[in-house]
């Protein structure tokens, strides 16, 4: 019951994290961070003219793009088991040497990364977003959960 509440209120400030990074900052003045719980560290925003938001942790299915070095998690969500949250996909880079996304091919995986403050274009009915119009997920670290994908929109 403990774990579960921590995870909750956890889920909750990251949630907030993330509305919060929606918003555009007036130009020139600098990047704020949202208030720590006390579960959890300070964490940093990298500077403004990066465009990218304080560490996120999303699971999700990490899935192939359409090319060979383009890779995509599906189904993201910062809390797997919340069925009110609204699963996005992001576009994967990084520049971390230990991070290989293609031993975790359609794997369910955990990864912790920074992600552009911006949501994805809203696609017609029936279609998928195109992967340029996608948020990017600049991966730090993979964790994998499942080794086939479980999540479901």
């Amino acid at each position: 019951m403990k774990r579960q509440l921590i995870a909750f209120a956890g889920s909750l400030v990251m949630a907030a994290a993330v509305v919060a990074a929606q918003g555009t900052p007036p130009q020139g003045a600098p990047p704020q961070t949202p208030p720590a719980s006390p579960n959890q560290p300070q964490r940093t925003v990298p500077e403004a003219k990066t465009g990218q938001t304080a560490d996120v942790v999303l699971t999700g299915c990490l899935i192939q793009g359409t090319g060979p070095a383009i890779f995509l998690l599906d189904n993201a969500k910062i809390s797997a088991n919340d069925p009110a949250e609204h699963a996005q996909t992001y576009m994967l880079k990084t520049d971390a040497e230990d991070v290989n996304f293609k031993t975790h091919l359609n794997h369910e995986v955990t990864i912790t990364g920074s992600s552009m403050a911006m949501k994805a274009a809203q696609p017609p009915a029936g279609k998928k977003a195109d992967e340029k119009d996608l948020p990017t997920l600049s991966a730090k670290s993979l964790t994998m959960v499942s080794d086939r994908c479980l999540s479901t929109r």
